[in-house]
């Protein structure tokens, strides 16, 4: 494992310094990557003035949410985001993924560290952005949350980036992109990786909301603000819980569509 990590690490700063020599053109994609981030902020701010609140939340309690998902969703892809669909297709249909099983190593952390994309740290500094905001808006009086951020943090980007593997898994098993934690359809990818909805739509909703971030972050944010507050301590080790559960059984897919590649390949 430390072999690897050096190795890892020796990709990362050339793909680093490679970035680096062109700064104007790594700024730009780094700042129109935290877009996706503040655009939806308009809207919610919009929807807030309106109506005041929304399911009872305020404008800067809905920025504590928001930015934790983002954050959650910015370090995920960030480490990880080789293994989302649409990123891993090409890598499935170009060889390399195939390479990087004749590689000695680990080839997951190569590949992580191979195609790492550093404009995505984009979408971390707008969460942070936004989560700060939150903290500023809801006042001193109610950072019972932040003890919790770190951890959810963690919790969350790796709920979400362990569903990032059973994308990956499908591709490798099935020899075709499907998306399990994109909700929203966009007709010519639909077209082109399909069939991109392998995944019933309620799965997809349980996977991505109800797991990578209904209980890595909404519940610990809503029992820290006191919006549930009969939900006690569950709210707390709700995702803590559930992580170990979501590995194994994400790690066990994965491996499973790698034995089967790797047998059919030796046919």
């Amino acid at each position: 494992m430390a072999d690897d990590l050096r190795a890892a690490w020796i990709i990362v700063r050339a793909i680093l310094v490679t970035k680096i020599e062109h700064p104007l053109a790594f700024a730009i994609n780094t700042a129109v990557n935290s877009l996706d981030g503040f655009v939806p902020i308009i809207a919610l701010a919009t929807l807030t003035h309106r109506f005041g609140t929304l399911g009872g939340w305020t404008f800067a309690e809905v920025m504590l949410l928001v930015g934790s998902c983002y954050v959650c969703v910015g370090v995920s892809l960030l480490l990880f985001g080789a293994f989302d669909s649409f990123p891993f297709a090409p890598i499935y249909r170009s060889g390399q993924f195939e390479s990087s099983l004749l590689r000695p190593g680990n080839p997951v952390i190569f590949l992580a560290a191979s195609n790492l994309r550093p404009y995505r740290v984009g979408r971390v500094i707008a969460g942070f952005v936004i989560l700060t905001i939150g903290l500023i808006e809801v006042g001193a009086s109610r950072w019972t949350v932040l003890p919790m951020l770190p951890l959810m943090i963690i919790v969350g980007s790796a709920m979400l980036s362990s569903l990032w593997f059973v994308d990956a898994a499908a591709t490798v098993r099935l020899g075709q992109a499907n998306d399990m934690t994109r909700n929203i359809p966009f007709v010519a990818s639909e077209m082109s990786y399909y069939p991109h909805g392998l995944y019933p739509p309620s799965a997809r909703f349980i996977a991505q909301f109800v797991f990578g971030i209904g209980a890595a972050t909404y519940l610990p944010i809503a029992y820290a603000l006191g919006k549930y507050p009969n939900l006690g301590i569950w709210s707390l080790v709700a995702g803590p819980a559930i992580l170990p559960v979501m590995i194994l059984v994400c790690r066990a897919i994965w491996r499973w569509s790698l034995r089967r590649f790797e047998a059919e390949g030796s046919k």
